[in-house]
């Protein structure tokens, strides 16, 4: 029963990424499987030998004052947690991300919202500063996340 759930879950993935290609001309933001291993975006890989070189890692809980987010905790969402503290997201909305390229004067959510399908999400990497575009989440074992993202050592975004 397992297996056959996430075979069909596994299609679901691949059928919404081949349309988010479809319906997304223009730039090919890489694709990031967000796990609570974590992920490096500079290195565009989820460091699991060294995982103090990932910028954050996902959890079905949020990482500011779980009691005040409108989101519950533990009820089919998911939060990325940064490194850095306090955390540093900061949600843009239903936006393209080809839209977002300064930021240097955003101000971080102080109490972040899940990653939302369809939102686009700001990050403080260790090293820099990561946007994504939320494509899918799931809040099954393992929790996962896939995003298209792009990383930047300063905070403008070329693409």
């Amino acid at each position: 029963m397992k297996k056959t759930f996430m075979l069909v879950l596994n299609i679901i993935v691949i059928i919404s990424l081949a349309i988010f290609f479809i319906e997304c001309p223009g730039y090919n933001y890489p694709i990031a499987v967000l796990t609570q291993d974590g992920f490096d975006f500079s290195a565009g890989i989820s460091d699991t030998i060294d995982p103090k070189n990932n910028d954050g890692w996902i959890s079905r809980w949020c990482p500011v004052d779980p009691n005040a987010n409108p989101y519950p905790s533990h009820s089919g969402y998911l939060w990325f947690h940064t490194v850095k503290t306090p955390n540093k997201t900061k949600d843009m909305g239903e936006v393209e991300l080809s839209t977002i390229r300064d930021i240097s004067g955003i101000v971080w959510d102080t109490l972040p919202p899940p990653l939302l399908v369809g939102h686009a999400v700001v990050i403080g990497c260790k090293d820099g500063y990561a946007k994504v575009k939320v494509i899918v989440t799931s809040t099954f074992t393992p929790w996962h996340a896939y995003v298209s993202y792009y990383y930047s050592d300063t905070t403008y975004f070329e693409h």
